[in-house]
């Protein structure tokens, strides 16, 4: 599971005519739903966006086009010979993403409150390396709410092609 207060860094670099790739947040144990943070090449674009599989009202997740939420892409320019870093800072419903060192993008995530992170590629392939999950804690009331660090391991080891 996500820590409620953690920092994700990471490295990623993909192939020429990859689709999308990026980080998966809020993911639910089946992938039903999740937010994605994508990389866009095709569209040179930064995309916060959610998936839900099925219809009906009982989805917990609504969107424009089935998926891309409005208002929460940003242009940046893409290219796959060079790696761009990812950091994003979540807490609790919040996602602050600092992108590229260049682009910065915040948003909120209420209507899934908890759930697992991944990585993800489509139509193509990624390498993410550098990766540091760092949990965020609360430090007392008379340090004027700043937050402190604790790193943590990584959920499972990565196969020897992602390092």
């Amino acid at each position: 599971m996500i820590p409620d207060r953690c920092k994700i860094e990471a490295q990623l670099q993909f192939e020429p005519g990859t689709h999308s790739c990026g980080i998966m947040l809020q993911t639910s144990d089946y992938l039903e739903t999740s937010y994605y943070l994508r990389l866009d090449p095709q569209n040179n674009r930064l995309v916060f966006d959610s998936w839900t599989r099925g219809s009906g009202p009982e989805h917990p997740i609504t969107s424009t086009d089935g998926g891309y939420m409005a208002c929460l892409d940003r242009w940046i320019n893409l290219d796959s010979h060079i790696p761009f870093d990812l950091k994003v800072f979540v807490d609790r419903t919040i996602a602050l993403v600092y992108a590229g060192g260049r682009i910065a993008m915040c948003t909120r995530m209420y209507d899934l409150p908890s759930g697992r992170w991944g990585f993800f590629a489509n139509q193509g392939s990624a390498r993410f390396k550098n990766i540091r999950v760092t949990e965020l804690l609360d430090l007392p009331m008379e340090t004027n709410r700043k937050y402190s660090t604790r790193a943590l391991p990584l959920l499972s080891p990565l196969p020897e092609t992602a390092r």
